[in-house]
C-alpha cells in the first residue's frame, strides 16, 4: 500500500525532487511551499508522513510542526536551519534532517517509519 506524504518546501526544484523521488518509490505525495497550503491539505487528507521545511515562503512554520506533532502526526523536518534542532527535539519531530538530502536518504527516511531514533543533525 503506497505511502501518503506531504511535503512542505518552498524550494519548487527541491520540492519537485523530492516528489519525483517519492512518487518513483511509490508513495501519494502532495506538495506545496506555504504554510497555509500545507494546513488544507493537513485539514482535508489525511497523510502517513509529512515532510517540512522550516521557513517557507509565507513565513516560518514552526507553528505547523507545532501542531502537527501535538496531534500525532509523523512529522520529518529537511531543513538547512540547524537552529531548530532543539525545537524541533522537543515538539517530537521523528526526524530533522539537514539539507542537502539525497534520493537515498530520503527513501531511507520513508522506510524507516520515523523512528525517532532517527534524529540527526
Amino acid at each position: 500500500m503506497p505511502k501518503h506524504i506531504l511535503i512542505m518546501e518552498d524550494d519548487v526544484p527541491l520540492r519537485t525532487f523530492f516528489h519525483q523521488v517519492l512518487t518513483h518509490n511509490n508513495c501519494d505525495v502532495a506538495a506545496t511551499g506555504s504554510r497555509m497550503d500545507a494546513l488544507y491539505y493537513i485539514h482535508n487528507h489525511d497523510f502517513d508522513y509529512l515532510l517540512f521545511d522550516i521557513e517557507v515562503e509565507d513565513g516560518n512554520a514552526l507553528d505547523v510542526i507545532r501542531e502537527c506533532c501535538e496531534q500525532g502526526q509523523n512529522v520529518i523536518v529537511i531543513t538547512a536551519n540547524e537552529q531548530y534542532l532543539t525545537q524541533c527535539r522537543e515538539m517530537g519531530v521523528l526526524a530533522f534532517v539537514r539539507k542537502p538530502v539525497t534520493a537515498t536518504e530520503l527513501i531511507q527516511l520513508i522506510n524507516s517509519h520515523g523512528n525517532p531514533n532517527n534524529i540527526r543533525h
